[in-house]
């Protein structure tokens, strides 16, 4: 879950005073965002990025991401239970349930909100649920919720949602914090609303909101998922600019971007290049090309990857490796391949689980 933990303050009291914005956010620049859910804007060009060229050089900016992690005591405690439960009821809602409910809700600590949010199945639930809740007496969403909130939408086309959701949290005087517009971001791509979504830059700076690397990674991501791996790179050249140095998930998100493109040869150039920028690859840097040689079935150039890795990254091949090996091998139909590295895996000692031996069976 993505939320870095505000406190454990309850949810109906105020807000942790680091959670609080003294100045006044601008957020006129929401009616300049298209209506409607999924629509295709993909004409962009570089006025698209000019919000960029207003953040200062060599700012110092952290990679610093508000996160929560949930135990699943939380999901199991009593009130978060039988709050899911009379949610499960709400087609029979009368005067007592709601009652009931809301006397709850106000006992609920901000995590255990957190939860109730997580535990629903359909996201339109979700945000019934959190406005109703925003509209009771003597109680406050801390936080910690909205984060969650936007979180779960991100996740999901509802990008006006996310929208209302993040206007509510200007009107309740709630710290608009980067990270709210990278999940912002994101549920505009996930609409196919890729002109919106990087629309959300501009709305960060008529904010008063600092650019961070998480966003910028964020808009790296969404161009390459929309297969605009060009405009990603331009947007990579222009956050060094001004100041923002890239990190590993960028890397590996162009990375994805060129073998999209079935250009492995640039992903390979790139990561050899990420050792003169003082970025070490990682696994998943590795992983994204093993993935297209097991989609093109070069299994010599996977096993030549392997040792680069054990060679230049002291990365030893793991059984995660082993059955991402197998799994991208047999969801492209290449079984026998995908058979010798599980024998192999065994023989180094790793156990295969069922799901490995199933996909071979079903490639």
């Amino acid at each position: 879950m993505g939320v870095k933990d505000s406190g454990e303050s309850s949810s109906s009291g105020d807000n942790d005073g680091r959670c609080q914005k003294s100045q006044s956010l601008n957020f006129g620049g929401f009616d300049e965002f298209e209506e409607g859910e999924g629509e295709t804007c993909c004409d962009i060009d570089d006025d698209d990025f000019v919000a960029l060229n207003s953040y200062s050089v060599q700012c110092d900016r952290t990679d610093d991401v508000w996160k929560i992690e949930l135990e699943e005591d939380e999901f199991r405690h009593p009130l978060v239970r039988e709050i899911n439960r009379l949610i499960q009821l709400r087609l029979s809602w009368n005067s007592k349930l709601e009652s009931d409910m809301r006397h709850l809700l106000r006992s609920l600590r901000p995590r255990q909100v957190c939860a109730v949010l997580l535990s629903q199945d359909d996201e339109r639930v979700v945000l019934q649920f959190f406005y109703w809740a925003d509209r009771q007496w003597r109680y406050r969403h801390n936080p910690i919720v909205y984060y969650a909130m936007l979180e779960i939408l991100s996740k999901t086309k509802w990008c006006q949602g996310a929208r209302r959701v993040l206007r509510l949290m200007a009107r309740r005087g709630i710290q608009c914090r980067p990270e709210a517009f990278s999940y912002l971001m994101v549920s505009y791509s996930r609409a196919g609303n890729l002109k919106n979504a990087l629309k959300v830059l501009t709305l960060l700076q008529k904010a008063g909101v600092e650019l961070n690397l998480a966003l910028c990674n964020t808009a790296i991501h969404v161009l390459v998922m929309a297969n605009r791996l060009e405009k990603a790179l331009k947007f990579f050249e222009r956050m060094q600019i001004i100041g923002i140095i890239p990190n590993v998930v960028t890397y590996n998100c162009l990375i994805k971007g060129y073998c999209n493109l079935n250009q492995v040869e640039n992903a390979l150039q790139l990561i050899a290049d990420m050792s003169s920028k003082n970025c070490s690859p990682d696994k998943v840097s590795y992983y994204t090309i093993m993935s297209f040689f097991c989609k093109e079935k070069q299994v010599n150039e996977v096993r030549d990857l392997m040792e680069k890795i054990v060679k230049e990254s002291n990365l030893l091949p793991d059984m995660v490796t082993y059955n991402t090996l197998i799994h991208k091998l047999s969801k492209h139909g290449h079984a026998d391949e995908a058979l010798d590295f599980l024998r192999e895996a065994e023989a180094r000692g790793f156990q295969i689980d069922k799901v490995g031996h199933s996909a071979i069976i079903h490639s």
